[in-house]
């Protein structure tokens, strides 16, 4: 069975094998390609291909796959690692027998500047060599990059309204309101970031507060739509 599927504006290829279980051959920019690593797929398990696609387009899918899965994201920063689901850098650190998360980000420095901060809360020598403004860039930042929403840099854990990647790679977005006497009310998970800035913006505005992430009124219209009934404001 041909499954190819669009998906977080990628091309999923998928085949059924002859017990039923589906495997998942790759996610592909262009669909052409994924159509050729789907007929590549189809000759490895000795059927015909669907798509048409040449046997030199099938070789260079397969090799398109095989060196995706080769390449490993190592930082070559101490305390930061690759968060594959997110497709994110994970600052983190091991304080008192537990093991702590700063934050997550797109940029390997920020993150290698968040976990030398923390080294110098706790009384270690940062090894990153980052700078105090970097440093402290990076720290103002980290809460809102938090899945779980509360800040791990810092004294205080308390709820952090706006948008933030999940545990599945989702985006939740969050605000807080008086009607849960200053706690976070979620608004939406969705695979779509801009979905959520658009949430939290028509959130923010039913409250009377100034949207922040600057999505159009059709985007929170349509976020206000998909959401009912509106947060309370009391």
């Amino acid at each position: 069975q041909a499954q190819i599927t669009e998906a977080s504006g990628k091309w999923q290829a998928q085949i059924t094998e002859a017990d039923g279980k589906k495997v998942n051959i790759g996610r592909f920019v262009d669909e052409d390609v994924a159509a050729a690593a789907y007929d590549a797929k189809c000759v490895e398990l000795g059927r015909a291909p669907v798509h048409g696609t040449s046997r030199e387009a099938q070789l260079a899918a397969t090799a398109a796959v095989a060196a995706k899965k080769r390449v490993a994201r190592v930082s070559k920063y101490r305390g930061v690692y690759w968060h594959k689901a997110l497709n994110r850098w994970r600052s983190s650190i091991r304080s008192l027998g537990k093991h702590i998360t700063m934050g997550y980000f797109e940029d390997e420095r920020q993150a290698a500047a968040v976990f030398d901060a923390k080294c110098i809360e706790v009384g270690r020598p940062p090894p990153n060599g980052t700078s105090k403004s970097e440093m402290d860039a990076a720290v103002a930042m980290a809460a809102a990059t938090l899945p779980n929403g509360s800040k791990a840099v810092g004294a205080v854990s308390e709820p952090v309204p706006g948008v933030r990647p999940d545990k599945t790679g989702r985006w939740r977005a969050e605000i807080s309101s008086a009607a849960r006497s200053g706690g976070l009310v979620t608004l939406c998970v969705t695979a779509s970031e801009r979905e959520a800035q658009a949430a939290y913006d028509a959130a923010a505005e039913d409250l009377g507060r100034s949207p922040i992430f600057g999505t159009s009124f059709d985007a929170r219209e349509a976020a206000r739509r998909s959401r009912r009934p509106r947060v309370a404001s009391a």
